[in-house]
C-alpha cells in the first residue's frame, strides 16, 4: 500500500469512557494516529497517539456465551481503543482485517466464567481421622519443658 493511502483512512466512532461527561468519547483512527476527544469536568481534551505506540490487537473471548471482542491495546489502559464486539468468529474475520492494516500481531485471551464449586465433603467424614491425631499426640510436661541439662545453650541462632 502506497503513503498517500495510509493517511487517507479513517474511521470515527464513539465509544464507553467512564471517566468522561455523558461516558461517552469520540475516536478519530487512522492508519498513523488515533485521536481520542472526551469532556471530563468541562474541559475538552483531545489526545493524539501514533499506532505504533500501540502494542498489540487484543481478542478476548467470554467463555460460554463466546462473544468476543476486539481491542487496540495500548500501555495505559485508558487509550485502549475497542474496534469491534460480537460472535467471536465475526471479531475473528475483523481481526484478521485490523491486524493487516495496522500491521498489529493478534493476541487472544479466553475468559473463563466462574462454575459453582462442588459441594465439600460433610464434617463427620474427617471428624474420625483428626480425633485419631489428637490421642497419638500427648500434651507436653510443663515440669521437663523449663529443665536444662548441663551446660546447654539455645539451639536457635541469633546473630
Amino acid at each position: 500500500m502506497t503513503e498517500p493511502a495510509r493517511q487517507s483512512f479513517l474511521v470515527t466512532r464513539d465509544a464507553f469512557d467512564a471517566r468522561a461527561e455523558r461516558q461517552s468519547r469520540a475516536v478519530h483512527m487512522s492508519m498513523t494516529q488515533v485521536s481520542i476527544e472526551r469532556v471530563i469536568q468541562g474541559i475538552k481534551m483531545r489526545i493524539g497517539v501514533p499506532v505504533a505506540a500501540y502494542r498489540v490487537l487484543r481478542i478476548r473471548v467470554q467463555a460460554p456465551r463466546g462473544i468476543a471482542t476486539l481491542t487496540l491495546s495500548h500501555a495505559d489502559s485508558d487509550l485502549d481503543v475497542v474496534l469491534a464486539t460480537g460472535a467471536a468468529s465475526d471479531v475473528t474475520i475483523a481481526a484478521r482485517a485490523w491486524a493487516a492494516v495496522l500491521d498489529k500481531s493478534l493476541v487472544v485471551e479466553a475468559g473463563a466464567t466462574m462454575l459453582p464449586a462442588f459441594p465439600r465433603r460433610a464434617a463427620p467424614a474427617l471428624a474420625p481421622r483428626e480425633a485419631s491425631l489428637g490421642h497419638r499426640r500427648g500434651q507436653g510436661d510443663p515440669t521437663r519443658m523449663n529443665t536444662r541439662v548441663g551446660g546447654e545453650h539455645e539451639i536457635i541462632a541469633r546473630s
